[in-house]
């Protein structure tokens, strides 16, 4: 059980009703994990989680971003099918997160706030993955040239 200053800022109506879904994680220690096919969804309360995802293999695990209370975690592959693209670990010394498993899309907007801040995460991660693309096909486009360049050196 979480003690009661992880709790504090939750509204006690809020916490009536969803404190047996209640999970505290120790820092370092995984929520999810990359490829695993769990369907629950994580409402992070208090604290910070890391989310890392395998580049090339196991051993290389890549942190890519932060998210801080409030917001979800896991619900894109409650919306877009398929098994978990990324690890999440807690990153503060401790996480208190609802967890709730196989949930339904009237689970992840049961409260308006919570909505709000879920469509604007997924708005703002939407954007990021945009402008990354549009970086790497700029760079994709650059080393091309480069490519041609050098073989066109060496043909003469």
């Amino acid at each position: 059980m979480a003690n009661s200053m992880m709790t504090d800022d939750i509204p006690s109506e809020e916490f009536e009703k969803f404190s047996h879904f209640m999970k505290v994680f120790k820092k370092g220690e995984k929520l999810i994990t990359e490829g695993e096919n769990d369907k629950t969804l994580y409402l992070l309360r208090k604290g910070t989680v890391g989310i890392y995802r395998n580049i090339g293999d196991e051993e290389n695990e890549t942190l890519l971003t932060f998210i801080s209370a409030v917001n979800f975690i896991g619900e894109m592959e409650l919306i877009a099918g398929g098994s978990r693209i990324s690890t999440v670990r807690a990153y503060s010394d401790e996480v208190l997160v609802f967890a709730f498993e196989n949930p339904d899309y009237a689970t992840m907007l049961c409260n308006k706030e919570w909505g709000l801040k879920l469509l604007l995460r997924l708005s703002s991660d939407l954007k990021l993955f945009s402008d990354k693309t549009v970086e790497l096909e700029s760079e994709v486009i650059l080393l091309r040239q480069k490519i041609r360049d050098l073989e066109s050196q060496l043909q003469q």
